[in-house]
């Protein structure tokens, strides 16, 4: 007897009545089995089905398919796509509704870095200022660019016997570190090449970065404790001037009245203080400079923090400093009592223990009020009009565009612009100082009675050395904070320029 193929629909039947039979799904499949052989569902099959009849549902007709529903609206699609085109791999059937089709990625030779693209900015914007100035002939360019190794070892000739095995040499990484040269060349066939600026494996630092921030805190240790211990000496006569104004009449009278009684020795007399207050200074004051900049710079927009860059300089740099004296009051007051005070002990370990028990905690943050009055006008000099005279002297002083200056001829710059600021902070915050100075040598006075006691003719007692000081002071503190970031290669944006927004705006209003 011939059996023929069963449809699935008979067999589905079949296995209800063997459920209905209290048959397991075992025994419905072998006799499913015994009857049709291979043609019968498999064991796998059944138990589905028997789980299916379980549940409650005896429908026998397949579940219907069809494609799965859309997930995201067209809008929403086209949104996620312009954000990361390479996403959501799976939904193609979505992708094509919107006409598009998948591509491979294309490769390219390199990946420019952002401080590449801005070595090409800026070469771009020196040939554009030579176009507004020079010729037609002199604006006849054309540049070519070269990945150049950081190494590039050769063979080597060696002298050996017949049959010898010559010295080896392992051949070069071909895919190892490289760097973009780019060449320039103008009519007068004389080439302009910008090769990378160092030899270093480390990704460049981003702008506004915590790394730069961090950085430029580093770069503000250096300046500040190397400036200020290296006038010791000085600030030690002009606090004895400013104290004592009738034992130490002037500069020089104060180095010889110091040197016959204490030695040369002790012109050094709060050193240590001096550089682990002005370091710890330096690092707030110029790391949260950068970082207030940029924040308020973000909240006023490009128009405004143009406008007001003035005011803007001022804002960050008084918010610095209100942080950085925090950090300066306690080692200040330990090195105007090192320097001004009788039979005090010459050292730092000595001085603080003995102010945190005869005054406490107070004792050294009892000059914080004037300290902030002698700093913040300070500081707030000192940025803004570094700022506004480097603006100046690129604009009216040096012959040639920034851009187009040497790191050298830049760093001359900076030391000339902060020459300038200095002796504009030191007669700004000299009365201030000074109260500083006459607070810290005299226990238990205040800031009213110690401005009482000197005068006004007192508050400006030692000005001339603490202009010299101060100006020598600010121009190497900037000199060094700049060079620092040039050897870091910290991004160094120029003077700030007019944004084209508010060109427009201006000459909307001139016609």
């Amino acid at each position: 007897m011939v059996i023929s193929e069963p449809k699935k629909a008979h067999l589905r039947e079949v296995l209800l009545f063997a459920f209905n039979w209290k048959k397991s799904a075992t025994e419905a499949h072998r006799m499913l089995e015994e009857v049709y052989g291979d043609p019968a569902l498999s064991k796998s099959q059944c138990y589905r089905w028997f789980k299916k009849f379980q549940s409650g549902d005896f429908e026998l007709d397949n579940e219907p398919r069809g494609k799965p529903p859309q997930k995201f609206e067209d809008a929403e699609l086209q949104a996620l796509l312009d954000e990361d085109s390479t996403q959501m791999q799976r939904n193609s059937r979505n992708n094509s509704s919107l006409g598009m089709t998948q591509k491979l990625s294309k490769w390219v030779p390199h990946e420019l870095s952002e401080r590449q693209q801005e070595r090409r900015l800026v070469t771009c914007e020196g040939l554009l200022a030579r176009h507004e100035k020079k010729s037609f002939l002199h604006r006849i360019v054309t540049s070519d660019e070269k990945w150049i190794h950081f190494s590039n070892p050769t063979r080597q000739k060696s002298w050996g016997l017949p049959g010898q095995f010559p010295k080896q040499m392992p051949r070069p990484n071909r895919f190892g570190k490289k760097a973009m040269l780019l060449r320039v060349v103008g009519p007068d066939r004389r080439s302009i090449f910008r090769a990378p600026e160092t030899w270093r494996n480390e990704e460049d630092v981003v702008y506004g970065s915590m790394k730069y921030y961090m950085l430029c805190g580093l770069g503000g240790v250096l300046s500040c404790g190397i400036t200020h211990t290296a006038v010791v000496p000085l600030d030690l006569v002009k606090c004895r001037i400013q104290t004592n104004p009738a034992k130490y009449k002037s500069i020089f009278n104060g180095f010889s009245v110091t040197v016959k009684e204490e030695g040369m020795r002790g012109l050094g007399k709060g050193w240590a203080p001096t550089a682990i207050g002005y370091s710890l200074q330096g690092l707030g004051k110029f790391g949260f400079y950068e970082v207030f900049k940029i924040l308020y710079g973000n909240m006023l927009g490009d128009e405004l923090s143009y406008t007001w860059r003035t005011s803007l300089y001022l804002a960050a740099s008084a918010s610095a400093e209100f942080f950085a004296d925090i950090a300066l009051c306690p080692m200040e007051a330990c090195k105007v009592r090192i320097q001004t005070q009788p039979n005090c002990p010459p050292t730092l370990r000595q001085t603080l223990p003995l102010i945190l028990k005869d005054e406490g905690v107070a004792g050294l943050y009892k000059g914080i009020s004037p300290l902030w009055m002698r700093q913040i006008p300070y500081t707030m000099m000192k940025f803004a009009c570094f700022e506004r005279t480097v603006e100046a002297l690129y604009q009216h002083v040096v012959p040639k565009p920034r851009e187009e200056c040497t790191k050298s001829e830049q760093l001359v710059v900076t030391f000339a612009a902060g020459y300038i600021a200095g002796v504009f902070c030191a007669i700004v915050s000299h009365p201030a100082d000074t109260v500083v100075s006459k607070l810290n040598q005299e226990k238990g006075s205040t800031a009213i009675e110690a401005a009482k006691k000197l005068g006004m003719a007192g508050l400006w007692k030692g000005l001339t050395p603490r202009i010299i000081m101060i100006g020598t002071l600010t121009a190497l503190q900037w000199f060094i904070y700049d060079a620092v970031k040039v050897a870091l290669h910290l991004p160094r944006p120029p003077p700030p320029q007019m944004p084209d927004s508010l060109k427009k705006k201006l000459e909307e209003k001139q016609k």
